[in-house]
């Protein structure tokens, strides 16, 4: 989460995250997001596509699960709303955060 700490104060990292992936789903999983291999991932290569899929499939269901575990606080109301909508986007277009989000993810 360090990497993702120093990373939000810069202004061209909130210029990348958007409707298609929510700066709060990087805030969320941000330590999740850094344990993983992202440098390792060429997505132009047909062969890693099976890796990414995974992947992809992953981070879905992490999300899934810290939203589930967020319990029902009053004051998370907002961000556990914020984090289902972007939940159910990943799920309804998860070929589209494949190829895109995971593009920017591996640049941030």
């Amino acid at each position: 989460m360090a990497l993702w700490t120093k990373a939000q104060h810069l202004e061209e990292v909130h210029s990348i995250y958007g409707d298609h992936f929510p700066i709060e789903v990087r805030h969320f999983l941000a330590s999740w997001i850094e344990d993983k291999a992202w440098t390792d991932i060429d997505l132009d290569n047909p062969q890693h596509e099976v890796y990414v899929t995974n992947l992809v499939a992953s981070l879905i269901q992490e999300l899934e699960n810290r939203v589930n575990n967020m319990g029902g606080a009053e004051e998370m109301f907002l961000l556990r709303r914020k984090l289902l909508h972007a939940l159910e986007n990943f799920k309804v277009s998860d070929s589209h955060l494949t190829s895109f989000q995971l593009k920017q993810l591996v640049q941030c």
